[in-house]
């Protein structure tokens, strides 16, 4: 015959606390979506354009016609979910003059 033993008070709270611990590190139900993992992803590797322009993060080369064509650049996300490779132009100092767009390119590293 099996002999039920009563629970002790000691591994109801053992217990108690392996459930919290579990609820706690999985944290609140659907808190991160699909679309926040991918925006966080996009944000490391096109950071939003501004000027003068972030830490380029993703090189790429530009495909199109002259003066950028086959020109190295880097990668930044434009209006929105438009991500384009922007080719930097250099003043004598050698801070950034300018940035020219180029929708036709190549990501070569990160």
């Amino acid at each position: 015959m099996m002999r039920i033993v009563p629970l002790t008070h000691r591994y109801m709270r053992i217990g108690l606390l392996v459930v919290l611990a579990g609820a706690l590190s999985a944290g609140p139900a659907g808190a991160t979506s699909d679309q926040e993992v991918f925006n966080k992803f996009l944000a490391k590797v096109a950071p939003n354009f501004a000027f003068p322009p972030p830490k380029p993060r993703v090189a790429c080369v530009c495909l199109e016609a002259p003066p950028v064509h086959l020109a190295p650049g880097f990668l930044l996300t434009e209006f929105g979910p438009l991500v384009r490779c922007e080719v930097p132009g250099f003043a004598a100092d050698g801070s950034t003059l300018s940035l020219t767009a180029c929708d036709t390119y190549v990501v070569v590293g990160p």
